[in-house]
Order: structure tokens, then C-alpha cells, then sequence
């Protein structure tokens, strides 16, 4: 059954991309393009591959964007912090900090927790094939 069916696909795939390659997509290069990259490219410019969406990735990324926010609301709020490098030090070999300012404002408080409560609850459904 196994062997069949991956006959079928096999079939299938080479039908297709003989299908697309004589009307949709033209290869007007010397580049040999593999079949699986026909039917990607038949899909059109607009086309987004989408992956699923993970729980973790989602709080990992929300975290980042509030330690982001909250460096950039103790940096408004205190300009003559010293945050500019040495004159003999290259800014490409700084090594990035993961710390989190100690930054307390009512406001931003009361968002970052609303953000995180509604992240923490949220549940992920599967994309649509």
C-alpha cells in the first residue's frame, strides 16, 4: 500500500509540475529548478509559507518586545543615563544585554501585565491547510 501510494504521489507531482511549467511558471534561466520550487512558485508572489504557532514562541517574543519597550521608556525618562560607547570601543563587538531595566511606571505596569495575562491564556489553534 505504502509503495503504491508513493507511487501515486510521485505520479502526481511529476503531472503537476508538467502542468505548471508549461503555463505558469517559466524557467527562462540556465538554473535547473527542483520540482517541489514549481509548485511553490505556482502559488504566486503573495504566497507565505505558515508555520504553526507555538505557545513559547509567543511569550519568548512578548517578553522580548516589553524588555525592549521598558529600555526604551528608562532611557526617555532618564536622558543622562550613559548609554553612548567609548570613542576607541567598535559598537559591532559590544556583546547585546538580556537584562531588564528596573523601570517602575504605573501605566506601563498595568499593560505589561494585561499583555502577559493575555498571552499566558491564549491558545494557539492549528492553521488552516
Amino acid at each position: 500500500y505504502q509503495k503504491n501510494k508513493q507511487n501515486r504521489k510521485k505520479l502526481w507531482l511529476e503531472q503537476r509540475v508538467k502542468e505548471i511549467s508549461s503555463t505558469v511558471v517559466r524557467n527562462l534561466s540556465h538554473v535547473e529548478v527542483p520540482d517541489i520550487a514549481f509548485l511553490y512558485l505556482a502559488k504566486g508572489l503573495n504566497f507565505v509559507e505558515s508555520k504553526k504557532a507555538s505557545k513559547e514562541d509567543l511569550q519568548y517574543d512578548t517578553k522580548e518586545f516589553l524588555r525592549k519597550v521598558s529600555w526604551k521608556a528608562f532611557f526617555h525618562d532618564n536622558p543622562t543615563e550613559n548609554n553612548s560607547f567609548n570613542e576607541d570601543e567598535h559598537p559591532g563587538l559590544r556583546i547585546p544585554s538580556r537584562r531588564h531595566p528596573e523601570y517602575c511606571n504605573p501605566l506601563f505596569d498595568e499593560i505589561k501585565t494585561k499583555l502577559m495575562g493575555f498571552v499566558n491564556s491564549f491558545m494557539p489553534a492549528d492553521p488552516k491547510s
